[in-house]
């Protein structure tokens, strides 16, 4: 039987991206020993045939005589996953050790080793480290990244994590700040700064615009999830998350003084509206949308567009002003929803409204 080894070695040296050099360091013998390997010169003892098998998960028949097997790659991402869903971290970590070994320079690799990692950083400094230094080659590597849901910014917040765990707390705020894009960061940095760093003065006015932020993704979310519901009639939860939102921005400020909360709360009353006139429940449609207009009508009357103004839990120096795109007042705005996503049936109750506050 003709044996094949020169060629298939070859080949697997390659497939992994290693140079002679770079074999021949992995498994401990010289490059002239891999070089003759290579070219027919010599063969390895046994011993050496089993373990090039093993490095390079074949068969020592598949090494010797056949085609090199696919798929190493993917058992060996495979092995790492299964064993950390299972919480077998140590076992993943030296899985991934031998794939980096076999696999230096590829990203997914380097991505699966990383995320084992990265659970034993908590408990392991020596694990922190090595998490860093697997974070930041597959940053390097991240054109070859195909994870659509694996972004660039999310590998350099999971070092800037890394570096809180080793109590390194200036780098992770360094690392935050250059990340810190529309205040994206501004929670973790407060956090940060007040719990670790005991910077109170510091620490709140990022927590500031980190809360505002949220607050107003809190707000997107609520109309994403409220016109999603009404959608799929399901009137219940569509009023419940609404409500829900509607409440929790009243605890964030002093009613007592115009904000650009009540024009916003103006159109969430008449959502509220909507979906209790879709739900059957016409009297409290009719009481909803009054309670809108008069919302509407007193911050018409002062509109108030700096975004902090009246504001519990704001301590940032930043006059902001809100971005707003509902309409150019807040009577306008709730027309537009009426008119654009309500209801017809609301649309005769609105008019019946403001004919009466008209008279």
């Amino acid at each position: 039987m003709e044996l094949h080894f020169s060629e298939n070695i070859k080949q697997l040296r390659k497939s992994r991206g290693f140079t002679q050099e770079q074999l021949a360091e992995a498994l401990g013998v010289t490059t002239g020993a891999v070089y003759k390997w290579e070219n027919g010169l010599a063969m390895p003892e046994i011993k050496m045939l089993v373990e090039l098998a093993d490095f390079f998960e074949i068969s020592v028949d598949f090494l010797l005589d056949y085609e090199v097997q696919k798929g190493g790659v993917d058992a060996a991402i495979h092995r790492i996953r299964t064993l950390r869903n299972e919480r077998k971290l140590t076992e993943s970590a030296r899985e991934a050790e031998k794939a980096l070994q076999k696999y230096p320079n590829h990203f997914k690799v380097i991505y699966q080793a990383s995320s084992t990692y990265y659970l034993l950083a908590t408990q392991d400094e020596k694990a922190a480290h090595r998490c860093i230094e697997l974070l930041e080659r597959a940053c390097q590597l991240f054109d070859q990244n195909p994870y659509e849901n694996v972004t660039l910014a999310e590998l350099q917040e999971s070092i800037a994590t890394c570096y809180i765990g080793l109590k390194q707390y200036d780098k992770s705020i360094e690392l935050l700040k250059k990340l810190d894009i529309n205040n994206s960061q501004s929670a973790m940095i407060g956090l940060i700064l007040a719990q670790f760093c005991h910077k109170p003065e510091e620490a709140l006015p990022y927590l500031s615009d980190g809360f505002y932020s949220s607050l107003a993704a809190l707000m997107r979310i609520t109309v994403g999830f409220a016109q999603s519901y009404i959608q799929l009639a399901r009137y219940e939860k569509a009023l419940e998350i609404v409500q829900w939102t509607y409440n929790a921005a009243k605890g964030l400020r002093d009613t007592t003084v115009i904000t650009f909360l009540d024009k916003v709360d103006a159109v969430f009353l008449a959502m509220m509206a909507d979906i209790s006139e879709r739900r059957g429940d016409t009297a409290s449609a009719y009481a909803y949308l009054r309670d809108a207009l008069a919302t509407a009508h007193r911050f018409d009357a002062a509109p108030e567009y700096r975004t902090f103004v009246g504001m519990n839990f704001y301590h940032s120096s930043l006059a902001a002003m809100s971005i707003d795109d509902m309409g150019a007042t807040a009577y306008l705005a709730i027309e537009e929803y009426i008119t654009k996503d309500a209801c017809s049936a609301l649309q005769s109750i609105w008019k019946e409204i403001t004919d009466e506050t008209n008279n």
